[in-house]
């Protein structure tokens, strides 16, 4: 008789992930709650950590294979388990004492240990936050002499241990490693590449976030409108605001997407039906009464699209804090799998990258998604005079089997009347 650990619902209602990294091998002893490996689901990279205590007699699934819910990913030795408690973690690193003190209560066992990077098989002792941190490090922690508790190796002695010559050594002769290992996957999965041709396989993020594109653009019929909008007024008002909030402090930001929120917010309430996802299978429109905001991100990795939930009656700097947080962990892939899902409404803000017209796809199942893009001075005519006036460009793109062409044009203009009148957003 063996136990085995099989794929669960790791908390997003999903029914695959793709294998990104085998973190043990076959013959590995491991400990209850040892990160055995990663996946991919569509929202963020998740930690599967080990629910037995035992050795591993059988890994299944390569990395880059899809795996679904109820598949087998390890076995182990017959005998061996001492808990049935599954825990997952997400790619978020626990930070600071607390989180310290959280991981070592967790390691219940006190006993946690790791084989080095370099495959030497010498065990320490290390919390799984600190054997975390270490392997994102490329730290090798049969090198550290720890300092804690019966020799425990802390997160402290890991940052110390970066700055030491032998150490960082070692990160080189690690980041060899891994490229030897990335040269020798891409020789495998793309046999047909030639000196000229690089092909390079769909994986992680990028595989999920084309899958999600192809849903969105060939279940919904999109259709895209776009507009000028004068946002004179409102790059003065930002200017004047900044300045205050830096009298309090120095370090205040403060840019156009706090904005661009509440003029949004404003419009789904005069639009309530932009507000909404299309549920496909009872052929439904399912409106939400709050609006969810998904702000599309720019990372390494591809887009993400962190919520900000429940945005509105907040002010202007309480919104711009809250999407620092989101944004910064989205870009560090440190989201939670609860801030990457539940938009109701998406805006992509492209502004600073440049370009002036775009047609967004969906973030299906929403039915509405606004592209706002670079602001520049522009001569343009007022009252007859030609004038030089701080123009943008806003694109939208709607299902066209919910939203009307004239009503998708409406809740622009909803839109650009509350950018192009900016003192007014700040009342609510």
């Amino acid at each position: 008789m063996s136990d085995t650990f099989c794929l669960s619902d790791v908390g997003e209602g999903i029914h695959e992930a793709e294998i990104v990294r085998w973190l043990v091998d076959v013959g590995d002893q491991v400990e209850a709650f040892q990160p055995l490996l990663e996946v991919q689901t569509d929202k963020a990279i998740v930690e599967l950590s080990s629910p037995h205590q035992g050795k591993i007699v059988e890994r299944c699934g390569d990395v880059g294979m899809i795996v679904h819910v109820g598949d087998m990913l390890v076995r182990y030795e017959a005998g061996t388990s001492k808990t049935q408690v599954v825990e997952v973690k997400s790619q978020a690193l626990p930070s600071g004492q607390a989180d310290y003190d959280e991981a070592i209560a967790n390691d219940k066992h006190g006993t946690a240990a790791l084989e080095s990077s370099n495959g030497n098989a010498s065990r320490v002792l290390a919390a799984p936050a600190t054997r975390k941190y270490a392997r994102q490090h490329g730290v090798d922690l049969t090198l550290i002499v720890g300092t804690g508790p019966k020799g425990r190796i802390t997160r402290q002695d890991v940052q110390h241990a970066q700055t030491t010559p032998h150490v960082a050594d070692v990160h080189a002769a690690d980041r060899v490693l891994e490229q030897n290992i990335l040269t020798e996957q891409q020789t495998h999965e793309s046999p047909e590449s030639t000196p000229d041709v690089l092909r390079v396989p769909l994986r992680g993020l990028r595989r999920a976030i084309a899958d999600h594109m192809v849903k969105a653009a060939f279940t919904a019929p999109h259709v895209s409108a776009f507009d000028d909008c004068d946002v004179t007024e409102l790059v003065a008002l930002r200017k004047r605001l900044l300045v205050q909030m830096r009298k309090v402090d120095p370090q205040a930001r403060l840019t156009y997407l706090p904005f661009f929120i509440k003029a949004v917010i404003a419009a789904l309430k005069a639009f309530p039906e932009c507000n909404a996802h299309m549920d496909e299978e009872k052929q439904e429109l399912v409106i939400y009464k709050e609006p969810h905001i998904g702000v599309a991100v720019d990372t390494d990795d591809g887009l993400l699209v962190p919520v900000l939930k429940k945005p509105e009656g907040l002010t202007l700097s309480r919104m711009q804090s809250d999407l620092n947080g989101l944004i910064d962990r989205a870009r560090t892939r440190k989201s939670s799998a609860n801030e990457l899902k539940g938009s109701t409404f998406t805006i992509t803000n492209v502004g600073a990258i440049g370009g002036t017209y775009a047609t967004p796809i969906l973030n299906y199942p929403e039915v509405a998604i606004l592209g706002m893009h670079k602001m520049e001075q522009r001569a343009v005519v007022r009252d007859g005079h030609i004038v030089i006036r701080d123009m943008m460009t806003m694109s939208m793109s709607f299902d066209h089997r919910v939203i009307d062409g004239a009503k998708g044009v409406r809740f622009m203009n909803e839109v650009k009347k509350w950018i192009e009148s900016p003192e007014l957003l700040t009342l609510y």
